[in-house]
């Protein structure tokens, strides 16, 4: 199986298991904060969140990279964001685990893009 196919598997299980994890976690009254997700989450699920996150900033970069270059394809800030987290495995999500008990107030999104940023730059 290459490794396209097992990264679209991985995107679309990611999506849906989100969905999931975000309803049975949060009621409308309780923000999505960092503390909340340390404190529901299994270490498991928190890396799928982690990770459909991290395919957002992802593609985000990715398309506002490839816009500032005359909409040439410019994925390398993208590649940037995913070797970041991928290629560290455990230790990427420990790092972002630590960060969220550092700022349990905020949400996850903001502090993984101050965390990519730092990394890889705007």
């Amino acid at each position: 199986m290459s490794g396209l196919n097992i990264s679209k598997k991985v995107r679309a299980s990611t999506v849906a298991g989100l969905g999931l994890l975000c309803a049975n976690i949060a009621q409308a009254d309780t923000a999505l904060t960092a503390g909340v997700i340390l404190e529901k989450m299994s270490a498991e699920d928190r890396f799928t969140y982690y990770t459909g996150i991290i395919h957002g900033l992802a593609y985000a970069r990715f398309r506002k990279d490839s816009i500032a270059n005359d909409n040439q394809k410019d994925q390398r800030g993208m590649q940037c964001i995913e070797n970041w987290f991928f290629d560290s495995g455990a230790e990427s999500a420990l790092l972002i685990d630590s960060a969220l008990k550092k700022y349990p107030e905020y949400t996850v999104v903001v502090i993984l893009n101050a965390m990519v940023k730092k990394r890889c730059g705007e």
